[in-house]
Parts: C-alpha cells; sequence; structure tokens
C-alpha cells in the first residue's frame, strides 16, 4: 500500500449543462477549502468531455486543489476516427488522468483487451496517467489472469508505477446491482491483483510500487471499509460524487 491516496470523481454521463457543471465543481472546491487533505488525498475531477474546460478554468481560479481527468481516450493520436477524442487533446485541455477499461465501456461498447492495451500504451507515452479499471471475478481467476496480462503487454516494470490500478467488481457498480463485496473478497482480490502484476514482473517491494484503489457504490459511510482497512490506496466514486458535500465527506474519511 502506497501512501497516496485517491479519491476520483467520475460524473458519467451526468450534469446536462455547462451552469449545472460549474454549480457542482465550485461546491466542491468550497468544501475542500475547508478541509487538511493536500499531501494525503489525491482529488481528481472525471467531467464530460463538453465541461473538461469548465473545469479547467475554476482550476485556474482554485490551483493545486484537484486534478483533471477524462473518462476515455482513443488509441490513435489523430486520423479519421469520427467521434473520437486523442490524448493529446486532452493534454491540451489539461487532462492528467484517463480512465481505461471501465466496466460501462465494456458492457455497452463491448471495448476488447486489445483497445484497452492499445489505450494503455498511448497514454503512457502521453503522460498521461492511466486508470485502469480491473473486473476480476473469483469464478474466473485464470481467465482474469490472461486478461490482465494481454492488457499489459509492451508495458515495462518502470511503467507499472505510473498506472493507477482500479478493483471494480461489476455487481458492486449501482446500476448493476450495488452488491458491495465483504473484505474477505476485497483481501482476496486486492492480493490477487497484486501478484499477478508482481509475477509477472518480478517487482521487488510490490507493496510500494503498485497503486490499487477500489470502484462500486462508494460512500461516506463504507469508503474506509472499502479501501483503507483493506490496504487500498482510495476509490472511484460515481453517483456519491455528484453529491458535494458527500464527496468532500468520502475525501476526510481518507485522510
Amino acid at each position: 500500500m502506497t501512501n497516496e491516496k485517491y479519491a476520483i470523481a467520475n460524473w458519467k454521463m451526468n450534469l446536462q449543462s455547462e451552469a449545472e457543471t460549474k454549480e457542482l465543481a465550485e461546491k466542491i472546491i468550497e468544501g475542500l477549502k475547508k478541509i487538511n487533505y493536500q499531501n494525503k488525498v489525491n482529488v481528481i475531477l472525471m467531467p464530460s468531455y463538453p465541461w473538461i474546460k469548465v473545469i479547467k478554468d475554476l482550476q485556474q481560479k482554485s490551483p493545486n486543489l484537484f486534478a483533471i481527468g477524462a473518462q476515455n481516450m482513443f488509441w490513435e493520436k489523430s486520423g479519421a476516427y469520427t467521434g473520437e477524442i486523442s490524448s493529446l487533446m486532452l493534454k491540451n485541455l489539461g487532462c492528467q488522468y484517463v480512465f481505461i477499461g471501465h466496466s460501462e465501456r465494456i458492457i455497452y461498447l463491448k471495448e476488447t483487451n486489445e483497445m484497452l492495451n492499445k489505450k494503455l500504451l498511448l497514454a503512457l507515452k502521453s503522460e498521461i496517467t492511466p486508470i485502469l479499471i480491473l473486473h476480476p471475478e473469483e469464478k474466473n481467476i485464470e481467465n482474469f489472469k490472461k486478461d490482465l496480462i494481454d492488457i499489459l503487454q509492451g508495458i515495462s516494470q518502470e511503467q507499472i508505477e505510473k498506472i493507477i490500478f482500479t478493483y471494480e467488481p461489476i455487481e458492486a457498480i449501482s446500476t448493476q446491482g450495488g452488491k458491495i463485496p465483504s473484505q474477505t473478497q476485497l483481501f482476496k482480490m486486492n492480493n490477487l491483483i497484486r501478484k499477478i502484476i508482481t509475477d509477472y514482473y518480478h517487482i521487488e517491494n510490490p507493496v510500494q510500487k503498485i497503486k490499487l484503489i477500489y470502484g462500486g457504490s462508494v460512500n461516506s459511510t463504507n469508503i474506509r471499509n472499502l479501501t483503507i482497512d483493506v490496504s487500498m490506496e482510495g476509490a472511484i466514486v460515481g453517483a456519491k460524487s455528484l453529491d458535494a458535500q458527500e464527496f468532500v465527506a468520502i475525501i476526510k474519511q481518507l485522510i
């Protein structure tokens, strides 16, 4: 478990206007100014593409309070890919992080291991920190191991330390049932993910080098049980990140 903690707000395809986005962000900023979290928790806001500039403008008025990320990116630098967003576009908008492999994109858009691998390679090359989201199932451990190794093809041991890995059980996502895993399951998957990476890369001191966070139905009441108590370094927050007071409360629990 590294010393860094993460509270990542995934606003998904919510917040349908600039005004709505700005209002939520301003409330979060107001709350952040009242707590002593800096150097303890990395706060990252992940808006929809159209509102990244809105968040960037607010960030410039209140620097060093939070970072900005994008919910997805394409795996090519540029070209005839209608509707897609490149890593350079994200960098020019001020994004430092990007989701790769969120379950909703796998479920609805059928993203493959090959796609995720290409995105991961380009994000690292573009110096955008990838938040790689993983979905191991206890009944399919061997398949998961193969999938993870496929996704990590071409990634060096040095680059592994730049990735934020996320354990996101699909059944824990609120839209998929919201079933919170037990602490036994959390410990098991935490150890499993770290062991697969450690064995593949022959990493020494993996606890200090592999960042692993949690995602799925997180709130201020369960955040510690789902993260700190099971040696994970924070969480992706979905629905509760749309409530400024609740999101700030989650950050406070990670301090």
